[in-house]
């Protein structure tokens, strides 16, 4: 099971932006289109949440997470 080159580039920029409207504006799409595009991954990999899909992403060699470095 892999993800469509649509879904790939959702998820990326979701996971890059941290919402479905910073990913849309990022992507020139409307946030609608985002949503429905990571809904249709969903379905399909039987998971249900957006981390959800990022570890598996991740497990599949795709999508690379970085460490959130925090300023103290």
């Amino acid at each position: 099971m892999t993800a469509t080159p649509a879904e790939r580039r959702a998820l990326e920029a979701v996971v890059r932006c941290g919402s479905v409207r910073g990913a849309a504006e990022g992507l020139s799409l409307s946030p609608h289109t985002v949503d429905e595009t990571l809904d249709r991954l969903r379905r399909r990999t039987g998971l249900h949440t957006t981390p959800q899909l990022a570890a598996w992403a991740a497990q599949q060699g795709w999508l690379r997470v970085e460490p959130v470095e925090h300023d103290e």
